[in-house]
């Protein structure tokens, strides 16, 4: 994957157009591939595809939860792990 350049007034909303692309589980496996090509280092399919999966969806958690969204069950969930509420 090339090297991209953002230009813009508002860093912030360069981060946030980046990581929303980054929700795509497409993309998170180009990455994962991308990266392995350049360690030389090989892993399955299935494994490639699970870990596209999962940092996809991690990705998605992270968004929902700072999206600021007052209630989100990502924020909530979040701070009850954060303040040891969940037991």
């Amino acid at each position: 994957m090339e090297m991209e350049r953002y230009k813009a007034e508002n860093a912030d909303e360069i981060i946030w157009l980046r990581l929303n692309r980054l929700k795509s589980s497409k993309l998170c496996e180009k990455l994962i591939r991308t990266k392995l090509q350049k360690e030389n280092r090989e892993l399955s399919e299935q494994v490639i595809v699970d870990k596209s999966v999962g940092l996809s969806a991690a990705i998605q958690s992270a968004i929902g939860y700072w999206d600021g969204t007052a209630g989100s069950s990502n924020a909530i969930v979040v701070t009850y792990y954060r303040c040891g509420d969940y037991g």
